[in-house]
Formats: structure tokens, C-alpha cells, sequence
């Protein structure tokens, strides 16, 4: 047994990759489906010829004992920056925290790759009081440059009410941001009832931010996952679910905030309310739903505010405002993952009224966050 660096060469002292030199009885001896054995050749001899590439790294050390320190065969080496999943999980897991950590490397099409890390919060409360009070603090030396959306743990919703108060009393944030389902549960669901009514009461607009939909098996091919269609498809469902559970009727008051023009539901709204019409007038049209008080189109009109995050289209622009109005219609850039000239000159150059540009750009923003100059 020896470690080799990069080259092929003895290294002690230092991580290396841990490699057999002579033949030991838990080896393997071929692979199924492998008649030529070339796969078997490929995972254990085509990094250092003629020598077992074990599938770890270990350092040896001076005093004759062995640290292993992960999987290299995990090993990710995206660019030229070369790191194993240790040197992830590591990091991540002496965070106090975090209870547990997964990170997952995805080939996409075209070359490009995703490495999602997925985290499992201790209880999250700590963390997010703390990484709110830094966001208040950047907010209070530069209040007429930011505004600030609190960070809430929605799967501890008594905690999370308690946030959306403090955050919008005592740190003076203008609202909150939730990365929509939280492990496969919507807001919609009674165990959140504490996180809406004080939001509700607190006069907290809820940024439903979107994330990678609940249901993954559907949409893992062909790049679906993500923004092409997974993200809007997720948000717009959790709004949608928000509108026909009834919760508008029992939080009338509460204020959602969806990104990319309404995720597309202004433009199934007149198909929404004509199918909801007739399910709840007809016996075995739909699974069962509650009466609700309003139409489901009144409900994103009373409840909805919209950011033109990501669609820079005058076409998708103009339908927004026919369906909602400019009071309910803000601009945003969606930075890093959009060109923010590109979004400032869509809303320069884009045909509105000089009322509606004004409203886009910052009157419906400064109503709805509370911000003040």
C-alpha cells in the first residue's frame, strides 16, 4: 500500500491517493457486463498504469498510521479546482448548525455540471436570528441604498412567527423570503397557520421564492429541473395552492410576492376561474376542494404582488399589467443569473405610460416593502 500524488509519484505526509501495489484477496476480480474488461481496467489501473487505484484519499503518516479522509473516486475536479467529498462535508458538518449535509454532482447537457448541497438544519432558529441581525446591520449603515428580506425557518413555524415579528419590529426588515415547499410541505398546510397570521398581522409581504419542485423524478431530465421550467412550475404551484386552499380567506390581509411576472399564472387566469367555476358546480369534476369566498383570479389580484425578475419580454410585461396593474408590478433583475443592463434598459425602453414605469420601477416597491429613501 502506498499514497501517489498527481504524478504518479510516492507521497508521505500529505493527502495522496490511496494505491495497492501488489495484489491483496478483497480485490475484485471483474466486472458483470465487462467481457473485455475494459471498465474494470478504467476504475481501478487508467490513473497510474499497472497500479490499484484504491478509491480514497489517505495521508500517511511519519509515525506509521494511515488518515483516510474520504472517497476520491467522489472526487470532483470541475475547471482544474480538484477537491474530494470531505473536503465538502467537512467544512459544512463543524458548522454547530448543521445536523447533516449531502452534496450531489450532476452532468447536465451541453458539458455544464450543478452540485447542489443539500443541508438538514439542527433547528435553524439560531442561525437565522444571527444572519438576520448581520442583514439589519448592513441595512442601518446604508438605508437609502438596502432594503432587507429576513431569513425565517418555516419548518419550525412558532420559531418562524416569532422572526417575522422581530425582524419586522426591532430590525426594521421589510419583509421575508421563503424558497417555497419546505421538505415537501406548503404554506397552504395547516402546520404553517403561526408563520402567515404574522405575517398577516406584522404587515410582512412573503417573498415565495422558488426552488427545485418537491416531486423531482418528472422533471430530472433534459434540463427541467431548474429554471427552464422546474422553478417557475414550483412557485406557481405553491401559489396556486395558496389561492385554492381557502388560506386567502382565513389571511386576507397577507401580501405574496412572486417573481418572473407571476410564474405564469396571468396567463391561465380566465382558464383558472372558468374551471374552478365549473368544478365547484359540478359533482366529480375535481378532487375535493373548500368553497372558497372570492374567485381564484380576485384572489391573485387582492393578495399578489409581481416582480419582472428574468423575463425581459414587453409582450409578458403587458399582460401582467392588463391582469394585475401597475400598483402590482415591480422591477428586479434576478442577479447573478440575469444581465442587469439588460434589465434597466428593457424598463427604459420598454412602452409603458410615464405612471407605469414610475410604479415598476419604484412606487409599488416602496409600498409594498415599506421602503423610505
Amino acid at each position: 500500500m502506498d499514497a501517489y500524488g498527481p504524478d504518479g509519484k510516492s507521497v508521505h505526509g500529505e493527502v495522496g491517493e490511496l494505491v495497492v501495489l501488489r495484489p491483496m484477496p478483497s480485490m475484485p476480480l471483474f466486472f458483470w457486463d465487462d467481457p473485455d474488461g475494459s471498465r474494470y481496467r478504467a476504475a481501478y489501473f487508467d490513473t497510474y498504469p499497472g497500479v490499484w487505484r484504491h478509491g480514497d484519499w489517505i495521508t500517511l503518516t511519519g509515525h506509521g498510521s494511515v488518515l483516510l479522509h474520504g472517497r476520491s473516486d467522489a472526487t470532483l475536479n470541475r475547471h482544474g479546482v480538484r477537491m474530494g467529498c470531505s473536503d465538502i462535508y467537512g467544512p459544512v458538518e463543524e458548522l454547530a448548525e448543521i445536523a447533516e449535509a449531502l452534496v450531489v454532482g450532476v452532468e447536465q447537457d451541453g458539458g455544464d455540471y450543478w452540485m447542489p448541497l443539500f443541508v438538514t438544519t439542527t433547528d435553524g432558529i439560531g442561525l437565522v436570528r444571527e444572519f438576520n441581525d448581520a442583514l439589519a446591520a448592513i441595512v442601518r449603515r446604508h438605508p437609502g441604498r438596502f432594503g432587507g428580506l429576513a431569513t425565517v425557518t418555516p419548518q419550525a413555524p412558532e420559531a418562524a412567527a416569532t422572526e417575522i415579528e422581530r425582524a419586522m419590529g426591532t430590525l426594521g426588515l421589510n419583509g421575508s423570503m421563503i424558497n417555497s415547499h419546505t421538505g415537501g410541505y406548503y404554506l397552504d398546510e395547516p402546520r404553517f397557520a403561526p408563520l402567515l397570521a404574522a405575517a398577516e398581522a406584522s404587515g410582512t409581504p412573503v417573498y415565495l421564492h422558488p426552488r427545485v419542485p418537491s416531486m423531482l423524478d418528472a422533471y430530472r431530465p433534459y434540463g427541467l429541473l431548474g429554471a427552464i421550467w422546474g422553478y417557475q412550475a414550483e412557485a406557481g404551484l405553491h401559489a396556486m395552492r395558496l389561492i385554492l386552499s381557502g388560506t386567502l380567506d382565513r389571511h386576507p390581509g397577507l401580501t405574496v410576492v412572486l417573481g418572473h411576472l407571476g410564474e405564469g399564472i396571468p396567463y391561465w387566469l380566465r382558464r383558472i376561474d372558468n374551471r374552478h367555476a365549473f368544478a365547484a358546480a359540478t359533482a366529480g369534476a375535481a378532487t375535493p376542494m373548500p368553497r372558497l369566498s372570492l374567485t381564484p383570479s380576485e384572489y391573485f389580484r387582492r393578495n399578489f404582488v409581481l416582480t419582472t425578475s428574468g423575463i425581459d419580454d414587453p409582450d409578458v410585461l403587458g399582460l401582467a399589467l392588463r391582469a394585475l396593474g401597475e400598483d402590482r408590478v415591480m422591477f428586479a433583475v434576478d442577479y447573478p443569473y440575469e444581465d442587469p443592463k439588460a434589465a434597466v434598459d428593457f424598463l427604459r425602453n420598454t412602452p409603458l405610460t410615464d405612471d407605469q414605469r414610475t410604479a415598476i420601477a419604484h412606487r409599488t416597491a416602496e409600498r409594498v416593502f415599506t421602503l423610505t429613501g
